[in-house]
């Protein structure tokens, strides 16, 4: 059964009507109440897993109204839900608002409102502007070169291009390399250090080149400046006040630093929450949250882009740590975290996903908005759809993270069922193997690699929730374990009637992918493929022979 949290005016109505919460499709549904609302959370459990950390949150968010009364059209979100469920995108959560009121939100399982998701580079935007608030306190100057907050970092070897670039230089991706984040591939050093020793190829300011450890940089600024990490330092003097969840955080480098450009842990509400008061030029509820100036700086070209291609969110700009697209503005994170913001139409698009190795899903993405929501917004309200509401309502309520296509199947199933198969290559990543399909439509991996026995539970075409065992998981920083593996949907399906295919979905602080094809066509054969980042390298492998 699903447990999507949707909302309709309809819903609603009945909900205060009754002042009872009610069901539909197999779905959760809740009333987001005006003015500040109260939330205890409980952890989501399954397997052992819990997706939220547990504290009280204040979530405020306005009533979600229909799409229509704030000039959308409810079947125009429902063909672009359409859409991302045809082009099999694997879709966490969708938020849309339009004139501050939420007009559609919907969860695919185990997702919902109060899941707390990493943002991965969504979180650049933040840290840039933490930077403008700090400046607003006359604590920085973004016209400051970063030698005066690093001089432990600073030395006599450390290039003068380096020590002179200027805190506006970072914010704009205006670093002196030629290549881009100095410390990536590296989990266990201090990637403060990799900034103020990498080599150096042009002046700073000069060149727009997007850079990871730019952005890491500017957090630890905040955090040197402030003594707190950049998102609770935000958090404090803008963000809680509209409702931000307490409860929201940030990975940790390995040296200890909030990682700025890519650690954010926070709920779908909060990134629209986000967007909405940079959208509105820092201003909340008549007051002034975040410097005016600064903030509509941030969000307009600061620097040319165009070497990303020309697209209408890619090659249009680079702000503050913002991408600037054709009608406006937006934070991108890997995997398809987004917030497409339309300021001139008081549009706010928000979505969280996982579809790293897709090469066309954000394009798709933004297709769809674009042809389906954006297009279609109109000044004034529309004429009442409840048909329209009741197909957009159940788009969002099917919305699930899609399982591996295939057979259920095969004779070849019954002759391998709890058949152990070995291989020979003393430097097998899995030296053995079993797999047993049970008649309760899902299946166990079991598995031997130089770690022991392991064991992996699937679904036979869907999803199940297991725990993929796996050393150096996160937790609070990377690369330091957490003692627990990795939460992930796991799905198999018969790929032909030889080829069985296990796909696993990591969701959990890390996010990532990766496909286990077993060949029984001739002899047997495993090919392990992966798109994480920093993990799940065990998998990879190429058709690995086995032997009963």
């Amino acid at each position: 059964m699903k447990h999507i949290r949707v909302l309709s005016l309809l819903l609603v109505m009945l909900i205060l009507a009754s002042c009872t919460a009610e069901s539909i499709s197999g779905g959760n549904v809740t009333a987001i109440g005006t003015g500040t609302e109260q939330t205890t959370k409980s952890d989501v459990q399954e397997n052992g897993a819990d997706f939220t950390k547990e504290t009280e949150e204040k979530q405020e968010m306005t009533e979600k109204t229909t799409p229509e009364k704030e000039g959308l059209s409810s079947e125009g979100i429902a063909a672009m839900m359409d859409g991302l469920k045809k082009a099999q995108l694997a879709m966490h959560s969708v938020l849309i608002m339009r004139h501050g009121e939420i007009v559609a939100e919907g969860y695919a399982e185990p997702f919902d409102k109060d899941s707390l998701h990493r943002m991965y580079s969504v979180s650049k935007s933040f840290v840039g502007i933490a930077i403008g608030v700090l400046e607003s306190e006359g604590k920085i100057s973004i016209n400051d070169t970063i030698d005066k907050y690093f001089p432990d970092y600073v030395t006599e070897k450390t290039d003068k291009r380096i020590a002179g670039t200027k805190i506006v230089d970072l914010l704009r991706m205006a670093s002196p390399f030629r290549k881009g984040s100095t410390y990536k591939g590296n989990v266990d050093m201090d990637w403060t250090a990799t900034f103020f020793t990498a080599p150096v190829g042009k002046e700073p300011g000069t060149e727009y080149l997007y850079d990871t450890s730019a952005t890491h940089i500017l957090g630890v600024i905040v955090e040197r400046v402030t003594g707190m990490d950049f998102l609770e330092y935000l958090k404090q003097k803008a963000l809680l006040k509209m409702g931000f969840s307490e409860n929201s955080w940030c990975v940790k480098s390995p040296e200890g630093y909030a990682w700025g450009g890519s650690g954010v842990m926070c709920t779908t509400r909060d990134l629209a929450l986000f967007a909405q008061l940079v959208m509105r030029k820092g201003e909340y509820n008549g007051e002034q949250l975040l410097p005016r100036a600064y903030t509509e700086a941030a969000t307009q070209k600061q620097i040319d882009n165009s070497r990303e291609g020309n697209t209408s969110y890619y090659g249009q700009g680079y702000g503050y740590q913002i991408w600037i697209t054709e009608y406006g503005f937006a934070f991108l994170g890997m995997g398809d975290q987004l917030a497409i913001c339309v300021p001139e139409k008081d549009l706010l698009f928000v979505c969280t996903a996982d579809n790293q190795g897709n090469s066309t899903s954000r394009r798709t993405i933004f297709d769809l908005f674009e042809t389906h929501i954006l297009a279609n917004a109109e000044d004034a309200p529309l004429p009442e759809n409840s048909v329209g509401v009741e197909k957009m309502e159940k788009a969002l309520a099917d919305m699930e993270i899609p399982h591996q296509l295939g057979l259920s199947s095969t004779d070849k199933a019954d002759e391998i069922n709890g058949v152990t198969f070995t291989c020979q290559d003393k430097n097998a990543k899995i030296s053995s193997f079993c797999l047993d399909f049970l008649e309760t439509g899902e299946g166990v991996f079991t598995y031997v690699t130089p770690r022991g026995e392991k064991q992996l539970r699937f679904g036979i075409r869907r999803n199940v929730m297991g725990v993929l065992d796996e050393p150096q998981y996160s937790g609070e920083a990377i690369n330091h374990p957490a003692g627990r593996g990795y939460r992930s949907l796991c799905s198999a399906a018969w790929e032909t009637p030889t080829i069985l295919v296990i796909k696993v979905q990591v969701i959990d602080d890390y996010f990532g992918n990766m496909t286990l094809t077993f060949d029984f066509s001739s002899g047997v054969k495993l090919t392990g493929k992966k798109t994480a980042e920093w993990f799940l390298d065990e998998y990879v492998m190429n058709a690995v022979s086995y032997k009963r």
